[in-house]
């Protein structure tokens, strides 16, 4: 298995390709009623177009982990591609349906489960994504929730974290760094993070490529 690490610089937001998908999402977002692209979330003008431009090359059945209520899946949906959505908010599932139904987005289901604990067979998925969740699980849990996606997935695990700099508390840099340390890979943080609450955010992404 190959694992490649990287946080993103805040500019890399404004690129030519990442503003393009960017815009498309928001559109899509304003159009459908979610609200997950505005200002509070804006480390998301990174991670949707970065996760979405490493699954251009996918074919097969694509797996969104800890869908929340956004739009990333259901575009991706819209674009041709066949997408589970996981989550374990019974209102979230309900809305995301409530779009598929009302605007006839094909191939996308939204269903109810633990990415601890996904209820799928080994390689389910050809390629699956994880945005901005597993820093949010409790620590012991993290590892339990990339193995399982490992598990269900064929080729390729996307995950995006939004790690605080400077924050004691939680899953921070300093354990970012710890966990990457055991695929031999060194944690430099960005010159340039997003602010929210105007404290410093790295995000960072990861992708797992399975032989």
């Amino acid at each position: 298995m190959r694992v490649l690490g990287q946080f993103f610089d805040a500019e890399d937001a404004l690129s030519k390709d990442n503003f393009h998908i960017s815009m498309d999402l928001y559109n899509c977002e304003t159009r459908w009623d979610l609200t997950f692209h505005d200002s509070e979330h804006a480390s998301r003008r990174l991670e949707y177009p970065w996760v979405i431009q490493n699954l251009r090359d996918i074919n097969g059945h694509i797996l969104d982990a800890g869908c929340g209520e956004t739009a990333i899946g259901l575009y991706l949906a819209a674009n041709g591609h066949n997408v589970t959505a996981v989550d374990n908010y019974f209102p979230t599932l309900n809305k995301l349906e409530s779009i598929v139904d009302n605007y006839s987005i094909k191939r996308y289901r939204a269903v109810y489960g633990d990415i601890t604990k996904l209820e799928y067979p080994d390689n389910t998925f050809e390629a699956s994504y994880c945005i901005s969740v597993i820093e949010h699980l409790p620590v012991d849990s993290i590892a339990i929730a990339i193995n399982e996606l490992l598990r269900v997935t064929r080729s390729k695990v996307l995950i995006t974290l939004d790690i605080p700099i400077e924050s004691s508390d939680g899953f921070n840099i300093r354990a970012l760094s710890i966990f990457m340390e055991q695929f031999g890979i060194a944690i430099r943080p960005p010159i340039t993070m997003f602010r929210i609450d105007n404290k410093p955010l790295g995000v960072y992404g990861i992708i797992f490529e399975k032989e």
